[in-house]
C-alpha cells in the first residue's frame, strides 16, 4: 500500500490505493475512494493531522463555601399557635422537658375553655396546611424537623411538636452516653447507665445537661437568621 499525504495548515488529504490482491482462481483488483478526513479536530502545525486527536477534556473548577439558601417553607407568613409560642409576660403551657409530653399542661391559674381541653390536636402554625415545623433547640447539634405524626394529615399539630422535641432530646442523651460509655469500657471502666454520668463529652454536653435548670418550656420564637425557622426557649420552674 502506498500513501500519499498533502499537508497544509488547516486541512490534512490522505489517498489511499490498494494494490492488487490474489485470491483463489482469480485475481481481484480493488479500488478504495480518496480518504478525506475533516479538519474539525485540532492538529500540530507541520506535524500532520490524526483523527483520534482530542483537546484534554477539564472539569469546571468547584465552588466552595458557598451557601445555598433553602426556600421558604410558605409565600406567606407562618404564626405559632398561641400555646407554643414565647411570651414573656404569660406561660402558656407548663411543661418540662425531661418527662414525656403527656404531662404537659395549663398553668393552675389558667382559664381553660372547654374547647380548648383537646388542646394536643390544634394545629401547630397558621397556615396549618404547612407540612413541616423546624425548631432549634438548645444543646442538639441538629435542627429538629417535626412532621405530622399521621399519614393521612397534612398538619402539624400541637401534640406532634411537643413529642418530636422530647425525642430528640431524649436520642441526643442516649448517644451521648452510649459514646461515654464505650470510651470507658475500652479503658475498663464502668458504665452506670444513662443518666449516671453527667460530664461533658469532647466539650459537647447533651440538651438535658445544657438546659440544667431551665429545662421547662417558655415557647417557641422566630429566628433572626432563617425564615420560617423557630427557636426554642426554655426557663426555670419559678419563673412566671
Amino acid at each position: 500500500m502506498s500513501r500519499v499525504y498533502t499537508i497544509t495548515a488547516r486541512r490534512t488529504t490522505a489517498t489511499a490505493t490498494i494494490q492488487p490482491e490474489h485470491v483463489v482462481g482469480r485475481n481481484v483488483t480493488t479500488q478504495a475512494p480518496p480518504i478525506t478526513y475533516p479538519a474539525s479536530s485540532p492538529q500540530i502545525e507541520g506535524q500532520g493531522h490524526h483523527p483520534r486527536q482530542r483537546r484534554a477534556q477539564h472539569p469546571p473548577p468547584l465552588l466552595r463555601n458557598k451557601c445555598i439558601p433553602l426556600p421558604p417553607s410558605a409565600d406567606v407568613p407562618i404564626y405559632v399557635n398561641p400555646l407554643l409560642s414565647y411570651n414573656p409576660s404569660k406561660v402558656a403551657i407548663e411543661y418540662d422537658l425531661r418527662l414525656p409530653p403527656i404531662t404537659a399542661h395549663f398553668p393552675p391559674t389558667a382559664n381553660v375553655p372547654s374547647s380548648r381541653q383537646d388542646w394536643r390536636q390544634q394545629p401547630a402554625m397558621s397556615p396549618s396546611t404547612i407540612g413541616s415545623m423546624t425548631i432549634v433547640v438548645p444543646g442538639l447539634q441538629r435542627v429538629v424537623v417535626v412532621f405530622p405524626s399521621t399519614s393521612d394529615s397534612d398538619v402539624v399539630t400541637v401534640g406532634d411538636v411537643l413529642v418530636t422535641v422530647y425525642r430528640a432530646m431524649q436520642e441526643s442523651a442516649f448517644e451521648h452516653h452510649r459514646e461515654f460509655g464505650a470510651k470507658r469500657g475500652a479503658k475498663g471502666g464502668r458504665n452506670n447507665g444513662l443518666w449516671g454520668q453527667t460530664a461533658p463529652i469532647n466539650g459537647h454536653p447533651t440538651a438535658v445537661e445544657e438546659l440544667g435548670d431551665d429545662c421547662w418550656w417558655a415557647g417557641l420564637y422566630p429566628c433572626q437568621n432563617e425564615r420560617d425557622v423557630w427557636v426554642l426557649r426554655t426557663r426555670r420552674l419559678d419563673d412566671r
